[in-house]
Formats: structure tokens, C-alpha cells, sequence
């Protein structure tokens, strides 16, 4: 047991470490990681030196503040971060403020000089381990009258636990656990008013769970933790309550016995693994409103026969149905699921599909077999979806058509696709996963519909000969990294709908020179053009200087090179800001609110060598370069072509105008 804690101690710290804010700061001995710098909140952490020996832990009495004053902003304590007090052996007691509402995973483990702890009750979640291996805590002062997620282990290894007598044991109205050993053939009735099963409550690790014949959940549960019934290999059915919305990760995991699954109405999602070889289930009926069915949920459950997907699911993770070998009827109704790779895979259905292009209903579910050399495919009309991962991988892909209806491309769905040279994604199509085109290294030219709405992280990451990607506007979030290593683009425009650039949105796009960012960002994220090293110019249009945090490039003489050109009358304000500031050459433009023009409007038609409208004859149309320098203007239109060179333009039309590439 010793050398477990140690375990965790070890990986609460590095799993922390990795995923703390790149934000901190320490404040009267109190180290902070910043949650969000809009909301203004931050989590009590702790010092990151201490994963190299040099830092120090806390002890003594410490008092965490409700606000905390840094740089010139006040923030809000909402949360005591994972690790935050981890082996802090000699502190003595920690008082919460009542703005808290998170305490994380190992947040006190082994901190085993507190004698009692007070939660207020502002706190919603108290994860795993949170409190584990705190020996010397004997007092709760915790209502839990708003604790709606209380994780495995929270309280294990304490002084309260030991001194709990041996059964059911609830805090407020959760049922923590079963405390002791069970006999053979036991069934439980969790008491009524229950509102959530802890993580781990019946699990083989906490009690002998292979002894657990049925239980009775009440129907004011609404939520089944992490690993609550793992184990319970000789547990025979289960009723699920309609209040239940949520069934954690591995929660009925080999279940072996289980013959009867009845989920209730509210269900939402079902964790990963949650009934993996639950191999006795013969039927199971999803309710309406299900949504996410999780990595590998019901894996290897070897007897079940057929299935029903209803329109409101929108994901189905990885492996999920996998090994399902007597699965042979599935009707799948959902037109915009993300489906993560091998999700039907190893079923009586996918056993006896033909090789080649497989579609289940209006998804276009994968490939099966060896793709043939120089293969070209046409995706069947009436398709609304292609799963994640159904061509990933196969460099034999020359070409694809896709047809006017598809509404969503998955995660990683032509990743590797290298013999790709183009694509032209449908009007239609509203979403595309991460990493869907990922290391499409022939990839050259990507038509973008003009109703796309998001992009996800690493869409095009290492299409190392893309060119210069027209996004439109409409288009609400790209994702981190979306274009990294795209070496061959030169200019990018961020649209006017797009409120936050992510980050490292085009790192190592090493030939990008001219950036353009819309008037509606609100954020630009962490070394948005880290390693780009060409920029010349960055064409601001958002009068308020975005927030940007962590900076920008990833060197600071890339400032220097960079000129920012910023909308008129506001270059004092981009100066004075502690990011934008940093760049030694800040230019003012007279471009001010770029508005699309509306639908009514004259029709613009683009060409390689200018551009036309219709229905515009007798207006005034000026062309202006992105400085705000005018290039084209003409009083009295009569129909003819406006010559212009490549580049990008504001074309204004009375009081209307919009942003076009050349």
C-alpha cells in the first residue's frame, strides 16, 4: 500500500505538471494557475519546482483568499487545482472560501497532519482521491447538499473512513461505498433520495464484489460514477433510473452475469468501457435521448444481436461495439455522429459487408479490405456523414467526390490519405473533425464550403504543399494546430464570424508572410504563429486588441520583423497592451467595421485575373489593398471586370463591404 500511494503521489504530480495552465503565478506563498482570463479565475496549484527537487511544499495553517490580485487584475478562486496540497506532510489545516467549487484529483493525498476539513457549500466536485491517505482526518464539515460528483477514493485511507461502521455508507445524499466484505448472494436497496453512486462504490477494489447478486437503484439518482459496479461479475440485471443522466467510465465493466440492461429515458452518455464484456446482454433499447456512447463502452459484449442508433447520438467512441461477433442487425439513424475507429468492427454485420466502401444508412461508415492503387471513390448521394477514421490511412486514395448533403466529416477520417491532391468539400458540410486531413501530404488545393462552422484541432496539420486556404465567413471555431507545419501557404484570413484564433493555429507554416484578423476576435491563443518565421505583416481589423496571453511567435526578435497594422485611432491602446505591444513597428489602417455584404446585395464573382458583379450597375465600388489604401474606384459601374492583382481586398459597395482573396 505504501508503494501505491508513492505511485500516486509520483503521477498526480507529473499528470498535473502536464496539463497546468502555462499561466501562473504565486502570490503571498500561494501558487495559482489561471482558468480563464475572461472570467477572470484561477485554481490553487502548487510549485512546479518541486517535480525537480527545488521547490517547496506547503505547511502550516494556510488560508486560501476568495480573489487574488496579479499584474494589475483581480481573479476569482474557484478551484483547488489536481495536486494542489499532494504530499504535503506537514500541513496542518487549510481553510477553503466559499467561491470554490472544484477540488481536484489527489488535491490533499497523503496530507497526513489535517485533522478536519470544512467544505463549503459552494463545492460541486470532489474528485478522485482528493482527500486519499489524509490518516489524521477524523472531521468532515461538509453538508454535500450541492456535491453532485464525488470521486473513488475521495475520503479512502483517513480517519473518518476507519472509524465508519461496515455497510452502506452514504455522505449527504451520495452513496459513497460499500465498507467491508459481503456473503455470498447479496442484494442491496440504495436508499431512496440518493441522488448519485460515488466512483468505485461497489467495485472489486474496495469490496468482494463478485458476491453482489442484484441492487435497486431509486429513482432519484441521476448520475452512476466511475467504476461504481466494476466487477460485479455475478450482478444479474440492472434498472437504470429515468433520472439518471450520466453512467461513468467503466461503471458495469465485466459484469459477466448481467442477462437484463434497462437504461432510462434521461439517459445523455455512457462513459468508456461502462459495460465492456457485459457478454450476457442479449438486448439493449438506447433512449431518445442519448447522445455519447464512449470508447469501447459495450466491447466483447459477445451476445448482443441487434441495435437501434437514435438521431440524437453524436459520437460513438472508439472500439465501441467492438467484438460485438453476434451483433448482425444495426439501424443507424443519426446523420451527424462522430465515430471513433473500429467502432463496429469484429460484429456479424461487419463480417459479412462486401469489401470496399461500407455505409450504414446515411453514414458512411469506412473501408473494408485492401484498397486497389489510384483508387477513385464517389460517395453515394443521400450521404449526411463520413465516420471518423474511415479512410485513415489508406495512401491508395487518389481522389474522393463528395456529394451536396454531407453535412460532417469525422475525426481523422482521410488522415494519411498522401496521394490526395485535391478536394472540394460541399456547401452542404457544417463540421470537420480533428485531424481529418492530417498528413495529406499531396494535398494541394481545398475548396471550403461556404456553411462550414468548425474546424477541428489538427484538421490539415503536415499538408506540406496546401495552398493558401480560403475560410469563409460563417466559419465559428478552427481548432489548435489546424494548419501547423503548412509550409506552402503564404496568406491566411481569419473571417469576420471567428471570435477566437486558437493556438498554434499555423505553426511552421514557415512561407506564411501576410495575416488578417477579423473584427469580431476577441482572443488570439498561445503562439498562434510559433515558428513563422516569414510574416511580414499582420493586418489587424478588431478595434479592441485581442486577449492574447502567452504571446505570439516563438521568438521575440520575430516582433521586430512583423508589422502590425491596426484599425485608425487605435494604436495607442495595441501599445499599451502587454502582448500586441511587443512589436517594434505598429501601423494604422482606415479600415473600420467590415461588414459582409448582405445576401440582397449585387453578386461578386471572383476570377484569377479580377473580379464582377451583377446586378450592380450605376453603384460605386471601391477597391482598397489591406493597409486601406484605395487601388480601383469606380463611380458609375457598368458591368466590366476590375482588373487586380493576387492579393487581398476590401471591396466596398456604398455602405457595404467585403473581404475577398485574390
Amino acid at each position: 500500500m505504501k508503494n501505491l500511494r508513492k505511485l500516486l503521489v509520483v503521477t498526480a504530480l507529473l499528470l498535473c505538471h502536464a496539463t497546468t495552465n502555462a499561466q501562473s503565478f504565486n502570490v503571498d506563498g500561494i501558487f495559482y494557475n489561471i482558468t480563464s482570463e475572461s472570467e477572470a479565475t484561477v485554481d490553487v496549484g502548487y510549485d512546479l519546482n518541486i517535480l525537480f527537487g527545488t521547490g517547496q511544499r506547503y505547511s502550516g495553517d494556510i488560508v486560501i483568499p476568495s480573489t487574488v490580485t496579479y499584474d494589475g487584475i483581480t481573479y476569482t478562486v474557484t478551484g483547488i487545482g489536481g495536486a494542489a496540497f499532494n504530499a504535503c506532510t506537514d500541513l496542518t489545516s487549510v481553510t477553503i472560501p466559499n467561491t470554490v467549487t472544484t477540488i481536484g484529483s489527489t488535491a490533499f493525498l497523503n496530507a497526513t497532519k489535517i485533522t478536519s476539513i470544512t467544505i463549503p457549500e459552494s463545492v460541486t466536485t470532489i474528485s478522485e482521491n482528493a482527500f486519499n491517505g489524509c490518516t489524521a482526518l477524523s472531521t468532515i464539515n461538509c453538508s454535500f447538499a450541492n456535491v453532485t460528483y464525488l470521486g473513488n477514493g475521495a475520503f479512502d485511507y483517513t480517519e473518518w473512513y476507519k472509524g465508519q461502521p461496515d455497510g452502506l455508507l452514504y455522505m449527504g445524499s451520495i452513496l459513497y461505498r460499500y465498507k467491508g466484505q459481503l456473503e455470498k448472494d447479496t442484494t442491496f436497496v440504495i436508499a431512496e433520495g440518493t441522488t448519485s453512486i460515488s466512483g468505485g462504490a461497489f467495485s472489486k477494489t474496495n469490496t468482494n464484489s463478485e458476491y453482489i447478486l442484484g441492487v435497486t437503484i431509486p429513482e432519484s439518482v441521476t448520475a452512476i460514477g466511475d467504476n461504481a459496479f466494476k466487477d460485479c461479475s455475478n450482478l444479474e440485471s440492472i434498472v437504470i433510473p429515468d433520472a439518471v443522466t450520466t453512467i461513468g467510465n467503466y461503471a458495469f465493466q465485466y459484469c459477466f452475469s448481467m442477462e437484463e440492461l434497462t437504461l432510462g429515458a434521461g439517459l445523455k452518455s455512457i462513459g468508456k468501457y461502462a459495460f465492456q464484456e457485459c457478454s450476457s446482454v442479449e438486448d439493449i433499447v438506447f433512449p431518445d435521448g442519448l447522445e455519447s456512447i464512449g470508447d469501447g463502452a459495450f466491447k466483447q459484449c459477445s451476445s448482443l444481436g441487434e441495435l437501434t442508433i437514435g438521431a440524437g447520438v453524436k459520437s460513438i467512441g472508439k472500439q465501441a461495439f467492438y467484438e460485438c461477433y453476434c451483433l448482425e442487425y444495426i439501424t443507424m439513424l443519426s446523420n451527424d455522429v462522430a465515430m471513433g475507429d473500429e467502432a463496429f468492427h469484429n460484429t456479424a454485420w461487419y463480417d459479412c459487408q462486401p469489401a470496399g466502401v461500407l455505409y450504414m444508412n446515411e453514414l458512411l461508415y469506412g473501408y473494408k479490405g485492401t484498397m486497389p492503387a489510384n483508387e477513385q471513390i464517389s460517395v453515394k448521394e443521400g450521404t449526411k456523414a463520413i465516420a471518423g477514421y474511415a479512410f485513415d490511412g489508406f495512401t491508395n486514395l487518389k481522389s474522393i467526390t463528395l456529394p451536396e448533403g454531407l453535412e460532417n466529416i469525422g475525426i481523422y477520417a482521410f488522415r494519411g490519405c498522401k496521394e490526395m491532391k485535391n478536394i472540394t468539400l460541399p456547401e452542404s458540410l457544417e463540421h470537420i473533425g480533428k485531424n481529418a486531413f492530417q498528413n495529406c501530404t499531396a494535398l494541394e488545393n481545398v475548396a471550403i464550403g461556404k456553411n462550414i462552422k468548425s474546424i477541428g484541432d489538427y484538421v490539415f496539420s503536415g499538408c506540406s504543399v496546401l495552398n493558401n486556404p480560403s475560410l469563409p465567413e460563417g466559419l465559428e471555431s478552427i481548432g489548435n494546430y489546424a494548419f501547423k507545419d503548412c509550409k506552402n501557404i503564404t496568406s491566411i484570413v481569419f473571417p469576420e464570424s471567428l471570435t477566437a484564433i486558437s493556438a498554434y493555429v499555423v505553426q511552421g507554416c514557415t512561407k506564411l508572410k501576410d495575416v488578417t484578423i477579423g473584427s469580431k476576435t476577441k482572443s488570439v491563443g498561445d503562439l498562434a504563429f510559433y515558428n513563422c518565421t516569414a510574416i511580414t505583416g499582420i493586418y489587424m481589423l478588431c478595434e479592441t486588441p485581442p486577449t492574447a496571453t502567452s504571446g505570439l511567435h516563438s521568438s521575440s526578435s520575430h516582433y521586430s520583423i512583423s508589422t502590425l497594422y491596426v484599425p485608425k485611432g487605435t494604436i495607442d491602446a495595441y501599445k499599451a497592451h502587454p502582448i500586441w505591444g511587443k512589436f517594434t513597428k505598429i501601423e494604422e489602417h482606415e479600415l473600420t467595421a467590415i461588414n459582409d455584404i448582405e445576401a440582397e446585395s449585387p453578386a461578386i464573382e471572383i476570377a484569377a485575373d479580377g473580379i464582377q458583379f451583377t446586378n450592380a450597375q450605376g453603384a460605386t465600388i471601391t477597391v482598397y489593398d489591406i493597409t486601406g489604401l484605395p487601388v480601383e474606384n469606380v463611380a458609375n459601374y457598368d458591368g466590366e471586370k476590375i482588373a487586380l492583382d493576387k492579393g487581398i481586398y476590401i471591396v466596398r459597395i456604398g455602405n457595404k463591404a467585403m473581404k475577398i482573396r485574390m
